[in-house]
């Protein structure tokens, strides 16, 4: 934990008001971390490396062990989030998908979840651009084409999103070729997300509305969306983060 600046923040804060506290809120956030670690995170002491850096880590150990998949943060820390970019826009609140069932048969559908995927780009960024992701360039994402996403191995799951102020839309998302035999890779899951927010929109648009998070499936719109992450919410569903950026925001 060298070179670590601890939060002077309370114990988790959860975690460190992070895009995944930004999209779900802080208890939903809470209740995510606790599935995916197996523990309660409401006394960890999430840090940053100081120096403006966005990575938000966690130490490696028993308290806070790193999930399937995680990126690696320095030397024995692992990356739980990132710090949200506010300037560029707001974070789309959603509610996570919530499997229904009783406690023993909720259960399973928590277990084994991954770490966060994060879209980064080559010089260090945040996020791909919808325009850029759903057009198939893709190719300034780090790992773009010589790494896969592994523990996506599944051939079938769902992409959901709870857009504020409309209905759970969910779509059935194929994952893995069983022809080829390999795990998605960035660039192609990238542009699954994008197609996937993309139809979203289409029907989203279709439904009239008149507040501040009214969906236009227009290209001004479309050019405004970030699409930041992917997180495995339950065994069988993901839900994308995505920042709607101001229309003036220089997305990189």
């Amino acid at each position: 934990m060298q070179n670590i600046l601890q939060a002077n923040l309370n114990p988790a804060s959860h975690i460190l008001q992070g895009h995944i506290c930004a999209t779900f809120g802080s208890e939903e956030a809470r209740l995510y971390w606790q599935r995916v670690l197996g523990l309660d995170t409401a006394n960890l002491y999430p840090a940053t490396n100081g120096n403006g850096e966005r990575r938000i880590m966690l130490p490696s150990s028993p308290q806070s062990p790193a999930p399937p998949h995680a990126l690696p943060g320095i030397p024995g820390c692992w990356v739980v989030d990132y710090m949200p970019l506010f300037h560029l826009g707001p974070i789309v609140r959603q509610q996570p998908y919530v499997p229904t069932g009783t406690h023993d048969q909720v259960a399973p559908h928590y277990q084994g979840l991954r770490a966060p995927i994060w879209f980064i780009k080559n010089n260090g960024t945040l996020g791909i651009s919808l325009v850029d992701a759903i057009g198939g360039r893709a190719d300034t994402l780090l790992w773009e084409s010589q790494s896969k996403v592994q523990g996506t191995r599944a051939v079938n799951t769902h992409f959901t999103i709870r857009w504020p102020y409309y209905g759970e839309f969910s779509k059935l998302v194929n994952l893995y070729d069983s022809r080829r035999e390999f795990h998605v890779k960035y660039g192609q899951l990238a542009r699954k997300v994008a197609n996937f927010m993309g139809s979203f929109l289409e029907e989203a648009a279709q439904q009239p509305g008149n507040h501040a998070w009214v969906v236009q499936n227009t290209d001004h719109f479309m050019a405004r969306i970030l699409i930041v992450g992917l997180v495995q919410v339950t065994a069988g569903h993901y839900q994308p983060i995505i920042q709607l950026c101001h229309g003036d925001a220089r997305l990189w």
